[in-house]
């Protein structure tokens, strides 16, 4: 039995999503598994196969649970991971364990962080989203096996996809230029708008006013909302620009991909960023995407400099005059799906005993 632990949709999120596809896949393949919500769905709303559970229990169930040989753990905080390297040294140490570090390292293990070092080297594999966090780890300290596995699982949907609201329907209709972009909560990075809605709604503006005859409309999703008074200032901001029937901020928790399907333009606006599945999602879909330079983006993807209005609308309206030309420049840049290398990594780390522990008294001491 293979166990991952982390976040299962709702809401919609990259982890969250990720965690799902590879448990579909898993499905697929015959392999049995599990996954341990950490999320906040009801129990009662989880589908077959789908436990919820907290982190600081999950070690525990695993405990009891003689089934599982490895445990994949997704999770969000420095504090979620010492604890779980505690509890890794402590008493889990004849199970294969793995962490998916679903951001950057840089952010994630700060210099000289020795109690986050201690506890990412309590497991067996430490698998990165970003080029380059392997050897930044291993700079530090982390003798963990590191493996550079992007966070991209295609979606495979179980039949033909569902017609979309009625309010979207018409906004796709009045809009023959769609533009999307998604968040999965109002967030702040450096004191800014993490995922750019701010910006959005700034190109989308400008683009109606110097290209009226082309139809422009802005689709931005949002899986949750954190932020009401943030929320209420850009609904404020959209209104005063006059593109209240051009910019739509769809709120809720369906997977976002099949309006990216539908767009000719997909922006990546963030001022910070992990491994983007919905950048991937659109380049897999053959529709130029364009993203910011705040993170090392998958090949195909379009840059415009971090935070810079101006330059992304430079980049937007050069893609909109030239459409065809990108659209066909799309074609070449399709990622691979990773599920198979995860797959791979579980079968290696199952057909051999669990990395040994240290079992030193300071070793396992609390961080």
């Amino acid at each position: 039995m293979i166990v991952q632990v982390g976040p299962f949709p709702g809401p919609l999120g990259g982890v969250s999503v990720y965690v799902k596809r590879m448990k579909d896949y898993l499905d697929r393949a015959g392999v049995a598994n599990q996954v341990w919500d950490i999320g906040a769905a009801p129990a009662a709303d989880l589908p077959p196969g789908v436990l919820a559970t907290a982190i600081r229990r999950a070690p525990w169930q695993l405990l009891l649970r003689k089934d599982v040989r490895l445990i994949h753990y997704h999770l969000y905080t420095r504090r979620s991971r010492i604890y779980i390297g505690y509890c890794n040294a402590a008493f889990c140490r004849d199970r294969s364990k793995f962490l998916t570090l679903h951001g950057e390292a840089r952010r994630i293990c700060g210099a000289g962080d020795r109690a986050l070092r201690r506890a990412l080297n309590s497991f067996d594999a430490i698998l990165c989203v970003r080029p380059g966090d392997g050897a930044y780890l291993a700079a530090q300290g982390v003798t963990a096996a590191i493996h550079e596995i992007p966070a991209f699982i295609p979606p495979r949907p179980a039949g033909p996809q569902p017609p979309p609201a009625p309010e979207i329907g018409d906004f796709l209709a009045r809009h023959p230029f769609m533009i999307s972009a998604n968040a999965s909560a109002l967030r702040f990075h450096d004191g800014a708008d993490l995922y750019g809605v701010d910006l959005c709604i700034e190109l989308t503006a400008r683009l109606r006013r110097e290209h009226p005859g082309l139809g422009v409309g802005c689709l931005f999703g949002l899986a949750e909302v954190r932020e009401a008074g943030y929320l209420r200032r850009l609904r404020e901001r959209i209104a005063a620009l006059g593109i209240g029937d051009d910019f739509l901020l769809m709120q809720g928790g369906a997977e976002f991909y099949p309006l990216i399907q539908k767009s000719q333009l997909f922006i990546r606006p963030t001022n910070t960023d992990g491994y983007s599945l919905s950048l991937a999602e659109a380049l897999f879909f053959r529709v130029p995407a364009l993203a910011s330079d705040a993170a090392q983006r998958p090949p195909g993807t379009l840059l415009f400099r971090s935070r810079d209005p101006d330059d992304l609308y430079r980049q937007a309206a050069r893609v909109m005059q030239e459409h065809a030309a990108y659209r066909a420049r799309a074609q070449s840049f399709v990622p691979p799906d990773y599920a198979g290398a995860i797959l791979q990594l579980y079968q290696d780390a199952l057909s051999k005993p669990a990395r040994a522990m240290p079992t030193r008294r300071k070793d396992l001491e609390r961080p």
